[in-house]
């Protein structure tokens, strides 16, 4: 079974659109997949179930937003797919990027360090402001 190249991008609070954009057209070049991951960390919450709740909506819709993005961006030329996922940002990016070709990150990404340091794929900040 051939093994999908994959290119993972890391969707933070922002919506990360530079990092997203860096992200297709390495995906695009590459001729990989690309993958977007929001990750909810529990400790990031604060209040009870109704703010959970708000918190894990606007997080659902932001990553359906990028994910919108992400496909008009690569003109159907690679698959795009996306994930929720749950748990501490830096290990959950780290288990995200297994398998992968390359990780993207925006610079305002907290955990961005840790998850460079620790990664053991190429992992790419894309500064704020970035134009292409």
């Amino acid at each position: 079974m051939t093994e999908t190249r994959r290119v993972v991008v890391a969707i933070d609070r922002s919506g990360s659109p530079e990092a997203l954009t860096y992200a297709a057209a390495e995906a695009v070049r590459l001729g990989a997949a690309l993958e977007l991951v929001h990750v909810l960390d529990p400790h990031t919450r604060a209040g009870g179930a109704a703010d959970t709740d708000l918190f894990d909506h606007e997080s659902a819709n932001r990553l359906a937003h990028s994910t919108e993005s992400a496909r008009h961006q690569v003109f159907g030329q690679v698959v795009v797919t996306s994930r929720l996922a749950h748990g501490p940002i830096t290990e959950t990016l780290l288990s995200a990027s297994t398998g992968a070709c390359l990780v993207v990150m925006g610079r305002h990404l907290g955990s961005r360090n840790d998850v460079a340091a620790r990664c053991e794929v190429p992992v790419v900040v894309v500064p704020e402001g970035w134009l292409g």
